[in-house]
C-alpha cells in the first residue's frame, strides 16, 4: 500500500468488491487509483462510459459514482465469472439495472459493434 492509499476511504460496496476480487484471477487497482477514476469521470460529466475488463466490479462502482445520475456504464469482459461477480456487487450496492450493461465477450469483437 502506498502512502496515498492510506488517505483514501472506500464505501462498503467498494470494500466488498475488493474482497471479492481475491476470488478472481485479476488484479485490483489501488484505493488511490479507484478514487482518481471517480474524479476523472466526474470531471468529464460522463453520461456513457465503456469499461474493458470488468473484474470484480470495483472500477465499475467507481465509474458509476462519478457519472451523471442518468449515466450508463457498459462493461465488457470475456470471463463470465467476472461478469457474474460484478453483477452481484452492483446489485448489492443498490445500482439500478438501467445504469449498467454487462457484456460477455471479447472486447475486440464487441467494441466495434457499440453505438456512439
Amino acid at each position: 500500500m502506498t502512502y496515498a492509499d492510506t488517505w483514501q476511504s472506500e464505501t462498503e460496496s467498494q470494500v466488498s468488491a475488493r474482497q471479492r476480487s481475491a476470488e478472481l484471477p485479476s488484479k485490483t487497482p489501488s484505493p488511490t487509483a479507484v478514487a482518481t477514476l471517480t474524479v476523472v469521470v466526474a470531471a468529464t460529466s460522463a453520461k456513457a462510459v465503456v469499461e474493458v475488463g470488468t473484474g470484480s466490479g470495483l472500477t465499475g462502482l467507481s465509474i458509476i459514482e462519478g457519472m451523471a445520475s442518468k449515466g450508463v456504464l457498459t462493461t465488457i469482459d470475456a470471463d463470465g465469472s467476472h461478469q457474474s461477480t460484478a453483477k452481484d456487487v452492483f446489485s448489492k450496492a443498490g445500482i439500478d439495472h438501467g445504469h449498467v450493461r454487462l457484456i460477455n465477450g471479447e472486447p475486440e469483437q464487441v467494441l466495434p459493434r457499440l453505438a456512439d
